[in-house]
């Protein structure tokens, strides 16, 4: 039996005052509708894929090696684990 799980994270875009914020100051800033999108699935396959407008990112090394602790501090069996990111921006 597999299990799926979908998510989306839109980006947005400050033209100033990103960090002025902080102190109270004001800044100026919108979402685009352009982002990212995930896939998890719980089927066994052992995948993880990142594609963006470019081209695919490598999941090797550190990353892979970070990803791995992540998902046993939240004991995840990561050869279980099937991850598609979509970046779009």
């Amino acid at each position: 039996m597999s299990a799926v799980y979908n998510g989306l994270g839109r980006g947005k875009l400050i033209v100033f005052g990103e960090h002025a914020v902080v102190y109270g100051c004001p800044a100026v800033a919108c979402g685009l509708p352009a982002g990212a999108r995930a896939k998890l699935s719980i089927d066994g396959n052992a995948r993880w894929r990142v594609t963006h407008p470019t081209g695919e990112l490598s999941i090797d090394g550190a990353i892979r090696q970070a990803g791995a602790r992540l998902f046993e501090f939240f004991d995840l069996d990561l050869e279980k684990l099937s991850i598609d990111v979509e970046l779009s921006i």
